[in-house]
């Protein structure tokens, strides 16, 4: 399994349509990126808008199919893409990056907690009710830096 220390390419996934997330994964992802990270960000909302001039970073409706999968032509490069991380910081049902999780290659897959949701991800953290994104990146961030800290990649 990857730590955080040996980890270096990163996909972070969230609610784009949010602000607070938005600004709460782009901070971590600078934070990452200063760590000398490989970060890729990918928001989901469920309509861009027009003044977002490059949309590839981001999952709309219009991507997804009839049964709510993403349309492999949006999502290949990155189910093709071998990331040491994948977080996915949506905080609510999201079948699109759900669906994303499930088929990535990624060494080592992370997201909220939902029982029936395991093959998903190879960690999953427990959220409480009321707990908003920073409180979610922390706790993340926190099980990350601790699992498997003495081994050496």
């Amino acid at each position: 399994m990857v730590n955080y220390n040996s980890a270096n390419e990163i996909i972070l996934m969230y609610n784009a349509a949010n602000e607070d997330h938005n600004f709460a994964v782009r901070k971590y992802s600078e934070r990452l990126i200063k760590e000398k990270k490989v970060v890729s960000l990918l928001g989901f909302m469920k309509n861009i808008p027009d003044e977002i001039v490059d949309s590839s970073r981001y999952l709309s409706n219009a991507d997804l199919n009839w049964l709510l999968n993403p349309h492999p032509n949006r999502v290949n490069k990155i189910l093709q893409t071998k990331f040491d991380l994948l977080i996915n910081f949506y905080p609510d049902e999201c079948l699109a990056l759900e669906y994303i999780a499930a088929l990535s290659h990624a060494k080592l897959r992370v997201g909220r907690y939902v029982p029936d949701k395991v093959y998903c991800y190879d960690l999953m953290v427990q959220l409480k009710d009321n707990e908003n994104i920073e409180e979610f990146i922390n706790q993340v961030d926190h099980c990350l830096k601790y699992i498997n800290k003495d081994e050496q990649h």
